[in-house]
């Protein structure tokens, strides 16, 4: 029985210890990270400051939420997944106790101010302030911002309701200059999520991603290519107007006849 007893203890004991130490470790590698080494998140990550930080993008698109055609306008709903190294924020996994990766809100690490620079609305902050960004120890950071876009297209209806549309999404990194910041698309491109949101009205046939780039900047351009299902046209807008139109004759005969008797 006492050796029972004895056994647990030093069981719960080295337990405790453990997580001490994890916790220690943590808190260490979050003091020396940002508290010791003076990280700013106003200044590039770089080293060297003459040379362009490279990041990438990759677009997961969650659903179509909307076409309207009135306003030549496409909301989608989706998430960017934005990769780039901070040479700041690495260290030793062996030195804090196997430590490989760490959390911590994007609002106090630097990132690339990317916006949606076709938007049909006013510029809009990507991701919210309850979101974190992944890094790992040798200072790869990801960061992946959930959003609904709202994006300008130019939507052509001649051939309702069999018609096809593309609309893109293009995002640029507003105030920097590629010699500041290089974006190109990451491996995936665009990707459509496991459990994409089907819509009653479009289907979407295919999607691309393609590097741009400009005198002053750089950016990436998904394009979403969607095809008008014409039974939910025909069931939903042209055969109500059909059987509106022949209730409308319909009643005009009967007050004719109505009127003549």
């Amino acid at each position: 029985m006492t050796t029972s007893w004895c056994l647990i203890t030093l069981l719960t004991f080295t337990f405790g210890s453990v997580i001490s130490q994890s916790n220690i470790n943590v808190q260490n590698l979050y003091t020396l990270l940002f508290t010791t080494n003076g990280y700013n998140k106003l200044i590039r990550p770089s080293k060297n400051q003459s040379v362009p930080l490279s990041v990438h993008v990759i677009f997961t698109l969650y659903g179509i939420s909307g076409v309207d055609e009135i306003e030549q306008k496409l909301t989608a709903t989706g998430w960017l997944e934005v990769e780039w190294t901070d040479e700041l924020l690495s260290w030793k996994p062996a030195s804090y106790g196997g430590l490989r990766y760490i959390y911590y809100p994007q609002g106090k690490v630097w990132k690339p101010d990317i916006s949606l620079q076709n938007g049909f609305s006013k510029l809009k902050e990507l991701g919210s302030k309850f979101i974190s960004v992944f890094i790992d120890s040798n200072g790869l950071v990801n960061w992946r911002p959930f959003q609904v876009f709202e994006s300008k297209c130019d939507i052509d209806s001649t051939y309702f309701p069999f018609d096809k549309q593309t609309c893109h999404l293009d995002f640029v990194a507003w105030s920097l200059s590629n010699k500041d910041v290089h974006i190109t698309q990451g491996r995936m491109g665009i990707k459509l999520a496991d459990d994409l949101q089907r819509h009653g009205e479009w289907k979407i046939i295919s999607s691309t991603a393609l590097n741009l780039a400009e005198s002053h900047e750089t950016k990436v351009r998904f394009t979403i290519v969607m095809q008008r299902k014409p039974l939910y046209a025909i069931m939903n807008y042209i055969m109500p107007i059909l059987l509106l139109s022949i209730l409308d004759i319909f009643t005009f005969k009967i007050r004719l006849v109505q009127g003549n008797a």
